[in-house]
């Protein structure tokens, strides 16, 4: 059967979902209190006669964008958007951005030790030519997949998945010597993160991230073990050009083999890697302790955005 996704480890153990729906929820209550009409049954999207509000968490918030022109003018200057990305750009709008420790909702103890017995682990969830065009370049390039964990979780005549591991995510990601991880939006304007990064900065394996530009660097400067004396991380400075961005996906694939043999010669890779794990997990942990706290003193500065829209 296909994979469900929600019920893997990394969404079971850190209830991340239903966190980041409740803190969604409050958001949503909070400005329809202030006089907020709602313009989508999605809750993403409010109004008032003067101004707008955004509430998009999880997801890049251009996808409710309501103009198709360059970043900073997605939306009238009299927005507010509410949201965890980090954005790459000087919007013309106000951007409410939750505190960091706000991705704690991600924050949980994978089980099972790194014995890796296969080369590469790439798990595709959603079936979008980008993807698409990710896996035929990686079979290309690998030619013999038989080394790898090779994954298309989407469905075929018979409602079975195109390609299967045969083995649970979690076993792939503790067997393969490099965990091949796409974020679900990878453009050049917003880092978005969802559990897919989160998963593998606490689990114990090498992983590269096919993300937003300069995403890596980002997270290193959050304080995060990126494994960046294991694999060379400089494809994330790659724009996405090219048909489907496959000038990105190439030179991702590219560090990807180059990674592979420096991994494999990487001594005490196991240690190493447990190493970064637990020092990840710690720090989420830490920003759980302080989200509380943090996210009180945010909430008042954000209001004052929102009734400041409506009283221009």
């Amino acid at each position: 059967m296909i994979d469900n996704v929600y019920q893997g480890e990394a969404y079971v153990k850190s209830q991340c979902l239903q966190r980041e729906q409740n803190v969604a929820a409050l958001m949503q209550d909070l400005i329809e209190n202030l006089g907020y009409t709602r313009v989508d049954e999605t809750r993403t999207r409010w109004q008032t006669a003067q101004s707008n509000a955004v509430v998009r968490l999880g997801d890049d918030f251009n996808i409710c964008r309501i103009n198709y022109r360059e970043p900073e003018h997605w939306f009238p200057k009299n927005t507010v958007v509410i949201t965890d990305n980090k954005i790459l750009f000087e919007p013309v709008y106000t951007v409410c951005k939750l505190p960091d420790s706000y991705w704690s909702i991600f924050y949980y103890q994978p089980s099972g030790v790194f014995v890796p017995q296969k080369d590469f682990h790439l798990s595709i969830n959603r079936g979008c030519l980008q993807r698409q065009t990710i896996l035929n370049e990686f079979v290309n390039i690998r030619g013999n997949t038989e080394q790898d964990y090779l994954n298309y979780n989407a469905s075929g005549s018979n409602s079975e998945p195109i390609l299967k591991r045969l083995v649970s995510f979690e076993t792939a990601n503790l067997q393969s010597f490099i965990n091949l991880v796409i974020e679900t939006y990878t453009g050049d304007d917003t880092i978005t993160f969802s559990e897919k990064t989160f998963r593998a900065l606490q689990t114990p394996a090498p992983w590269m991230l096919y993300a937003c530009r300069t995403t890596i660097s980002y997270l290193k400067s959050l304080g995060f073990d990126v494994l960046d004396d294991v694999i060379d991380h400089g494809y994330e400075n790659t724009y996405q050009t090219g048909e489907n961005g496959i000038d990105k996906i190439r030179d991702w694939l590219k560090y990807a083999v180059q990674n592979l043999e420096q991994a494999k010669a990487y001594p005490n890779l196991d240690a190493r890697c447990l190493q970064a794990a637990t020092h990840n997990q710690q720090l989420l942990l830490t920003w759980k302790k302080r989200w509380p706290s943090e996210f009180a003193t945010w909430l008042p500065d954000t209001v004052n955005a929102l009734n400041k829209q409506i009283q221009d």
